[in-house]
């Protein structure tokens, strides 16, 4: 049996799909990202090179033994000169200081992008404060005397049934007497199930109620992660709206151009 049997036969497919594992680093990263691989399986790094993925990466812990400190000064080292740090597989369980990496992560970064390619999980980390180069989209609207929605990223999951991972970015204009809850629906066709073109939806407080519209500063530039997902959601056109309600009412806050909605992408799915 040949390497090339090994590697591209489905007949001889191994338990995970690393080609696709490998193509979605490939067209999410690139050398300004810190990619980080925990009790990875040798296999994978023949689909890493193969994909020519720019992002820097290691091992991380390296051994079971390695001290604390030692993986504390990578994360810091590379929180300071990497915009981004991503998270591939799960540590060795019998590996006590594993579990750190990720504790350390959440605690100094938000946590953007979370999901599973065949099993494994792949999460990412940016920096709470969002720098002015992540402002590319033309997406803006202003939510009267709320926010001005100032940017919108969607990311589409590399396998069928996942979510559609989406960062809103927010800069508020005032603060709210009542807290205000934000949704991303998936809007298409007529959901026989509802009676309504809601397919999906994400609804929840600015940053999973780390900020409250009643607190939040005004001026500043929030990053607010959402996930819509497309389990049992069928072939066809959709439209991805975002909004604020009042989270006691319902009531919708208008935008600038009268909608209680606003457009941020269309979605074909096949």
């Amino acid at each position: 049996i040949s390497l090339w049997h090994y590697h591209n036969d489905p007949a001889f497919k191994k338990s995970v799909d690393w080609p696709t594992l490998a193509r979605y680093l490939q067209e999410n990263t690139t050398n300004n990202d810190f990619i980080i691989q925990q009790s990875i399986d040798a296999a994978f790094g023949y689909y890493y090179q193969r994909a020519g993925i720019h992002a820097e990466d290691t091992g991380l812990p390296t051994r079971s033994s390695q001290p604390e400190d030692e993986i504390i000064q990578t994360l810091e080292n590379a929180y300071a000169q990497y915009h981004s740090i991503w998270v591939i597989a799960r540590p060795y369980p019998a590996w006590t200081n594993g579990p750190l990496v990720e504790r350390w992560l959440d605690e100094h970064m938000q946590r953007v992008r979370h999901l599973n390619i065949d099993g494994v999980p792949v999460r990412q980390f940016l920096p709470w404060d969002v720098r002015d180069d992540e402002l590319t989209s033309e997406v803006t609207t202003t939510y009267e005397q709320v926010a001005e929605l100032v940017g919108a990223k969607y990311f589409m999951p590399p396998t069928k049934n996942g979510d559609i991972i989406i960062w809103l970015y927010w800069k508020p204009i005032h603060q709210t007497e009542e807290p205000l809850t934000v949704f991303v629906h998936l809007i298409g066709g007529i959901n026989p199930s509802t009676g309504t073109p809601l397919w999906s939806q994400d609804d929840h407080p600015p940053q999973n109620g780390r900020i409250s519209t009643q607190t939040w500063d005004i001026g500043h530039i929030y990053r607010d992660v959402f996930y819509v997902s497309l389990d049992g959601v069928p072939a066809g056109s959709y439209i991805l709206q975002v909004g604020l309600y009042d989270t006691a009412t319902g009531e919708r806050v208008l935008t600038s151009g009268g909608l209680d909605a606003y457009p941020i992408g269309e979605i074909l799915l096949d």
